[in-house]
């Protein structure tokens, strides 16, 4: 019987993924905190300096979800520890890119990459932010801040660049994965608009008594109002899953998803799973979209 294991798994994990892992976090680390960095110089405006600091964690906590799944972890706890670190990461080295520019007066990924012998050095970097934190480094208004103010803008930063990621990694839904075939179960989502489902407990009752006529039986939704059907189906498995989620989207000005789920990972067989693709069609998703 195949065993499977998702990301709430604690068991065993492989110490080579781990370290690819994390070598390649630590690669995108020091590229996005360059690369911020260079924006945040180039760009030296407040507003667009918050939405570059969101998108930089977001893109931490993709680049995260993308090695844990590449490289196989399935321990929960280790993929936020990993997280964590690539946020902290990330947040150093664009200290590492700003200290280079205020000593070089250029934006240059060669100075960057010939002084970044400052990652090795802490109590260098500590000194350096204390002395920076004196002299200020942010001016709004004409108003140059210094001391605690600083330290408060540089903690909010910190919370972004290391939070968000593992905000999104938190909020990853569960994937099985397959321990005898070594490998994940690649999510479909079914092509049809299913009816929104208002009487969930009769419904849930319904779909595990008999789950190929419960869905069949649904009707069509309407654009703002509906579930949706996923099937995360592997090949040469014994049995499959299946998930329903419930949609709304409060109106035409709002287009975010609001979502509730109704059954996740509900095995069902190979077969049921079939006929069900087959009626509905059904479009695999990118690793990053579940």
């Amino acid at each position: 019987m195949d065993k499977v294991s998702t990301y709430q798994y604690s068991g065993e994990f492989s110490v080579p993924g781990l370290i690819s892992a994390f070598l390649g976090g630590t690669i995108i680390a020091m590229l996005l905190g360059f690369a911020y960095n260079a924006l945040l110089i180039a760009i030296p405006v407040v507003y667009i300096n918050f939405f570059l600091t969101l998108g930089l964690g977001a893109a931490l906590g993709y680049f995260s979800k993308y090695f844990a799944r590449m490289f196989k972890l399935r321990n929960g706890k280790l993929i936020l520890g990993l997280t964590a670190a690539i946020g902290f990461m990330a947040f150093y080295f664009q200290w590492i890119a700003y200290f280079v520019f205020l000593s070089s007066a250029e934006i240059s990924f060669e100075a960057y990459r010939q002084n970044f012998d400052l990652f090795y050095r802490p109590g260098l970097f500590i000194e350096l932010i204390l002395e920076l934190n004196q002299l200020g480094s942010w001016e709004i208004f004409g108003i140059l801040f210094t001391g605690f103010p600083l330290w408060f803008i540089w903690a909010i930063e910190a919370s972004f660049i290391i939070g968000i990621p593992i905000l999104l990694i938190l909020k990853t839904p569960i994937v099985p994965f397959s321990e005898t075939l070594n490998c994940w179960y690649p999510k479909h989502i079914l092509k049809y608009q299913f009816e929104h489902i208002s009487a969930q407990n009769k419904f849930q009752e319904e779909i595990f008594a008999n789950t190929l006529n419960t869905i069949t039986g649904l009707n069509y939704g309407s654009a703002f109002r509906y579930s949706e059907v996923s099937i995360y189906y592997l090949k040469d498995a014994p049995h499959q899953y299946l998930s329903i989620e419930n949609i709304f989207i409060p109106g035409k000005s709002n287009s975010k998803k609001q979502r509730s789920s109704l059954v996740h990972l509900l095995e069902i067989t190979t077969e049921v799973a079939d006929k069900l693709m087959a009626e509905f069609g059904a479009k695999k998703q990118s690793v990053l979209n579940y």
